[in-house]
């Protein structure tokens, strides 16, 4: 995610003396989290600027195959399991081999910060984090095809 500005806009319409309408558009800006690239050249105020790109998008990796029992799910059934859990940092991760190539990285929380200080973000500033699906009981409706189960 990368800490980014967010425009907000808002209308108001009014009715006139004489039978027209006065319409009053308003702009806020406020600083969030975003998994994606907030475009900030389309903003009303030009003085709110979000950099040009990402470095990175968000991305989800599973095994293959995802079995029950001696059956695989397919890759339908595999997207509906989604019960994500934080991961915990156990000493494993290390920001040495990724701060050469982008500045100031900490390890923070569950993963990596990057920017200052991750207790005031400043724009451009981004955050990874780590989350795994554990391992547990599943219930499913679905059909059997030869050695798989799908959707």
């Amino acid at each position: 995610e990368m800490y980014q500005w967010d425009e907000h806009k808002s209308s108001h319409t009014t009715k006139t003396e004489g039978g027209g309408t006065k319409t009053e558009t308003t702009y806020s800006y406020d600083k969030t989290w975003s998994d994606h690239l907030i475009n900030s050249a389309s903003f009303s105020d030009s003085s709110y600027q979000n950099p040009s790109s990402m470095p990175y998008s968000s991305q989800d990796f599973a095994a293959d195959p995802i079995t029950v029992g001696s059956y695989a799910l397919s890759n339908g059934l595999v997207n509906k399991i989604n019960w994500y859990s934080a991961w915990s940092d156990d000493g494993s991760l290390s920001a040495d081999n990724i701060a050469n190539d982008y500045g100031q990285v900490t390890v923070y929380g569950n993963g990596f910060y990057m920017g200052d200080n991750p207790s005031s973000p400043e724009v451009g500033d981004m955050k990874i984090e780590f989350k795994y699906i554990p391992e547990g009981t599943v219930s499913l409706v679905a059909a059997q095809t030869g050695q798989t189960f799908s959707s």
